[in-house]
């Protein structure tokens, strides 16, 4: 099926059992979970449920938010990346410019032998 609307971009869309989208009703379900919902709470929450085969239990999301807590320390030096970039550099320019970068930080992780 295919559907024509300038704001969707003439993007095919489909049937889904994962995700429902009502766009008039402001309605984005994910596995049958409202995604501002307050099962998932923060981005961590929503993150949690995008990775999970479903609503996931409060220990799971305890465990969830303190190994992404624990993950989400950044190098000093990093910061150097957007120190570089132009005061009118586009956004998306910065963020590929500074994810590239995380590999001369974190390098360790990038050795898949």
């Amino acid at each position: 099926m295919f559907t024509y609307d300038p704001g969707f971009t003439s993007t095919a869309s489909c049937e889904s059992k994962i995700t429902y989208i009502d766009g008039d009703a402001g309605i984005l379900l994910y596995r049958g979970t409202r995604l501002n919902s307050s099962h998932t709470g923060l981005f961590s929450g929503n993150l949690l449920l995008l990775l999970s085969s479903g609503t996931p239990t409060p220990a799971q999301k305890k465990d969830f938010d303190q190994r992404v807590t624990n993950h989400t320390m950044v190098h000093e030096q990093w910061r150097g990346s957007f120190r570089a970039s132009g005061a009118n550099a586009h956004p998306m320019a910065v963020m590929v410019a500074s994810v590239g970068a995380l590999a001369a930080f974190y390098h360790d992780s990038t050795d898949h032998q």
